[in-house]
């Protein structure tokens, strides 16, 4: 059996070597950390910022078992639910197809490690729950989480009368037990964004909104309905960022109750530089000035 010199020089066999080092990967220590310190580590497991898009997700077999509403979604308006589809990011590509995912996978690791990581992970999320199907129930952080209300939800928004996006939230919101009011960022498609048609007004629910994302779709390429157009020039570039401004201030004139701090539009390719609230949590800052914004989409 070959034996081996320790750091002291006292010679150990290979097998004791690779207890050794099995061991070395455990650290014994760490109930002996301080417990800020500690929520601080487990805190660095939790995910980034995730889209969570609001629109007409298909139903799986047990989202059709677990409802009694079957008719509803095959005639008239379709039945809109949350659904994630992964970490918000401008260095990676979001697949807006995952349905066939899991709402469980997206949970934070930390709230399967231990008692304590779980613990204080719940202290910031919250179980959001689909009253018709389970499967379609997650986790998630609603002052991180940025929903995102995709075409399907809103694209036809100057067609259709204000009533009826009011009733697409109301239904919305009776089908979690956590209030959408409680999300802090959303981001929607600037082709409906006219605030001259009140088309908007539908986000009135949303309490606690205080940024507005919104993505510009003026050089929609056809052929492909799930990518972000490309801004080319300058002028461009400066026109949105003087709207943003101007956006923000004419809707906290119509909604001085809303905590609303920016609205912000967003396009691939740029570097655009605009006012991120210093009350933004910190994880979602991180994102927002990453290359802000440098999305591809597939």
């Amino acid at each position: 059996m070959a034996l081996l010199e320790s750091s002291k020089g006292v010679p150990i066999s290979q097998d004791d070597a690779e207890i050794r080092l099995h061991h070395a990967d455990i650290f014994h220590q760490f109930s002996k950390l301080p417990i800020e310190l500690r929520e601080r580590i487990w805190q660095h497991t939790w995910p980034g910022p995730r889209l969570i898009e609001v629109g007409s997700h298909g139903r799986d077999a047990a989202s059709v078992e677990d409802s009694d509403n079957e008719h509803e979604h095959e005639h008239g308006d379709p039945t809109f639910s949350l659904c994630i589809l992964g970490n918000f990011s401008s260095k990676h590509s979001i697949h807006t197809e995952q349905e066939q995912i899991p709402q469980q996978w997206f949970s934070p690791v930390a709230l399967f490690v231990c008692h304590e990581s779980r613990q204080h992970t719940l202290r910031h999320y919250t179980l959001t729950e689909h009253q018709e199907s389970k499967s379609k129930s997650f986790y998630c952080d609603p002052s991180v989480d940025i929903l995102w209300f995709n075409y399907e939800f809103t694209g036809h928004a100057v067609n259709l009368a204000h009533v009826e996006l009011h009733d697409r939230m109301d239904k919305l919101c009776q089908r979690y037990h956590t209030p959408l009011n409680l999300f802090k960022t959303v981001l929607v498609d600037e082709i409906f964004w006219n605030p001259e048609s009140g088309n908007q007004e539908y986000l009135a629910l949303l309490l606690g909104l205080t940024t507005i994302l919104i993505m510009d779709t003026s050089r929609q390429d056809t052929s492909r309905e799930d990518v972000i157009p490309t801004i080319y020039d300058h002028e461009d570039l400066q026109h949105f960022i003087a709207a943003e401004k101007k956006e923000c201030a004419k809707f906290k004139e119509q909604h001085p109750r809303w905590p609303l701090q920016s609205i912000q539009y967003l396009a691939r390719d740029t570097n655009t530089i605009g006012f991120i609230p210093s009350t933004t949590p910190r994880r979602l800052r991180r994102y927002l000035w990453d290359s802000r914004w440098n999305w591809e989409w597939v």
